[in-house]
């Protein structure tokens, strides 16, 4: 049998691994993750977001690899808290759809990340506590979902099917690719079968071998029969809809820098070496536009005052240091984690300190010290309007649009074997496989020989009241409930300022399962200002601010 005709569409991304900014030369955006959350500021986390998707589009990355809104950093010794906004899901929640947002409208596709449950595995913690800035990014229209390295219930985060079929794409309504964080692939027929998109970077655990779970064995699994073709279907489908959602089809910048390298000139092909050919890998490309004045903003409005009222001992003295020679020439000195050089092209100034000045004779304009200058707020007028009446739970979902219909017929095995004459370079990762091993696959097929799947693969699941029906959950969950209002005041006398006003509920003591101390929900943020100077600010509350999960 002859292959059949082919309508190929070839297709290449550039996936960047920072969660914070482009990790390249000539970038400026803030490196902020958890200082981002500092600020409290909305208008502020999308300004740099659209700052930072501007940089990604400028370099030709088509794929932001962030937010990181997983794990929370509910536990202190976890290794990756620094990754995200903050510690409380709602902070998470709105800095996450507002990164996403404002990256994706420069036309980058970004990746909420690591689902789920870094910290805690329980169903109530994740669904009100670990699930809650998910949902809100995956509503704001994130294009990719990364997979966590953690085990949820037993089954690993990259397949775990009730995680990704079952809460990711059928509750949370997600329409985008679902990718592994780097290495986490532990499976084959498990990943694809739980709903796993992209196989990220693609090799085994032990990379640039040319091993990996997918790739040629994938092939020969479509070929037997243990992954159907509609799964192949739907993960290429995906990948392909948000790559054309985003308009990265036509007009996008390819990519004009090389991540390892700060020279002009070098391999191509890093990784075909020495057979790669040798080009220009670095154009340096300008990127940084007025981003400046985002970063220092971002700076100035994250610092936070740390005041110890008596809650942390003061009868020991505890000092966590690092040896200067145990870390690299890179940010990692000052983030404790990832990787970073800074713009270092600036040569060191004069530094006179108080001895030279006492000498002298001299008297400083400024004293030396640092300090800050502080106003005081108060909070005054507060009022409450009801907008949407509530019931016990929510209306039902709106009914969802068809699934897509795919063609069932495996395709003839002579498309999954490498051609004739092709050389393959070791390091590389090919979808094909040797003719003997398509044309066994074939036979296994034929011959019923079934994959072992787990118990329960084939078992008919009851039916449920649909939980979702729209991007982000049940899109009546999002109605209004309450509009809170409050006035706020400088009340200081010589300095501008602003203002976070943040909202909380207390539930009522309803059971186990209700949360027993204030949830943050929303937050604002003034705008400047001026001693004596007031401003009204208004939050509003959904239903889902106001509801309790029950299991």
């Amino acid at each position: 049998m002859a292959p059949s005709p082919l309508n190929l569409l070839l297709l290449g991304a550039v996936l960047s691994h920072s969660t914070a900014s482009v990790i390249s030369p000539r970038q400026r955006v803030p490196d902020g993750r958890w200082w981002m959350g500092a600020t409290w500021d909305k208008d502020l986390i999308y300004r740099r977001a659209v700052a930072l998707g501007k940089e990604f589009r400028g370099k030709g990355v088509n794929v932001w690899l962030g937010p990181s809104v997983g794990p929370l950093g509910r536990k202190p010794k976890g290794g990756r808290n620094w990754e995200g906004f903050g510690s409380d899901p709602v902070l998470q929640a709105k800095a996450g759809a507002l990164s996403i947002k404002g990256v994706q409208e420069q036309g980058v596709i970004a990746t909420i990340k690591h689902l789920i449950g870094n910290e805690q595995e329980m169903s109530v913690s994740i669904m009100i506590i670990y699930l809650w800035p998910f949902a809100e990014g995956i509503r704001a229209g994130s294009g990719a979902v990364m997979t966590a390295y953690n085990a949820v219930n037993g089954s690993a985060s990259v397949h775990n099917s009730q995680m990704i079929n079952g809460v990711l794409k059928n509750e949370l309504g997600f329409q985008g690719f679902v990718m592994s964080d780097w290495f986490s692939q532990m499976s084959g027929v498990d990943a694809a079968i739980a709903g796993l998109n992209m196989a990220m970077p693609g090799d085994t655990q032990v990379p640039l071998f040319g091993y990996s779970y997918w790739m040629y064995d994938l092939t020969r699994s479509v070929l037997n029969g243990s992954v159907p073709m509609d799964r192949l279907n739907d993960m290429t489908t995906r990948i392909v809809a948000t790559w054309l959602k985003f308009g990265q089809d036509e007009g996008f910048p390819k990519v004009n820098f090389h991540l390892l390298s700060n020279d002009a000139v070098g391999d191509l092909y890093q990784a075909a070496w020495p057979f790669s050919p040798r080009g220009v890998i670095n154009e340096f490309v300008q990127v940084q536009a007025d981003h400046n004045l985002v970063a220092r903003e971002v700076a100035q409005d994250a610092i936070t005052l740390l005041k110890n009222n008596g809650s942390l001992s003061s009868d020991r003295d505890i000092s966590i240091t690092r040896r200067e020679e145990d870390l690299p020439e890179s940010l990692t000195k000052l983030t404790g984690g990832s990787t970073g050089q800074p713009q270092d092209t600036f040569s060191e100034g004069l530094y006179i300190d108080y001895r030279y000045l006492n000498k002298n004779g001299i008297k400083p304009r400024f004293a030396f010290g640092h300090g800050l200058s502080y106003t005081n707020f108060n909070f005054t007028d507060p009022s409450i309007s009801a907008v949407t009446q509530l019931s016990r739970t929510p209306p039902a979902p709106p009914s969802r649009a068809p699934v897509l219909n795919f063609n069932q017929a495996i395709h003839p095995w002579q498309q999954g074997v490498v051609p004739a004459g092709f050389n393959k370079i070791f390091r590389y990762l090919y979808s094909w496989c040797t003719e003997g091993e398509a044309k066994q696959a074939v036979r296994d097929r034929e011959d019923g020989k079934k994959y072992p799947y787990p118990p329960g693969y084939t078992t008919v699941q009851p039916s449920a009241v649909p939980a979702s029906g729209a991007s982000g959950g049940n899109p009546r969950l999002f109605d209004v409930a309450f509009r809170v209002s409050v006035t706020v005041r400088n009340t200081g006398a010589t300095h501008t300022g602003r203002a976070s006003v943040q909202a909380y509920v207390q539930f009522p003591d309803g059971g186990p399962e209700t949360p027993d101390c204030a949830a943050a929900r929303t937050f604002e943020k003034t705008s400047r200002l001026a001693p004596g100077g007031s401003q009204v600010v208004t939050l509003a509350l959904t239903r889902k601010d106001l509801s309790i999960w029950m299991s």
